[in-house]
């Protein structure tokens, strides 16, 4: 169950990284989840579920500039 959990939490960082960068973050984390022996099924939900942190990630950056075109 560890092991699982740190290879999740691996995904998440490598996600977070590749978000930013102009390549497809998405097709990077599902053939790193296939190569680390999780199924194209488990990858889809991972990938899912990994896309929450980026969008907290992602409001935490622009936060000031949502602020400003809310108020």
């Amino acid at each position: 169950v560890l092991m699982e959990i740190l290879k999740t939490v691996l995904l998440a960082v490598v996600r977070a990284v590749l978000e930013f960068l102009p390549i497809s973050a998405q097709g990077f984390v599902q053939s790193i989840a296939c190569l680390s022996g999780r199924g194209a099924a488990d990858s889809g939900f991972i990938s899912a579920f990994l896309s929450i942190p980026v969008l907290v990630a992602i409001l935490l950056i622009f936060r000031k500039t949502l602020y400003q075109f809310v108020s």
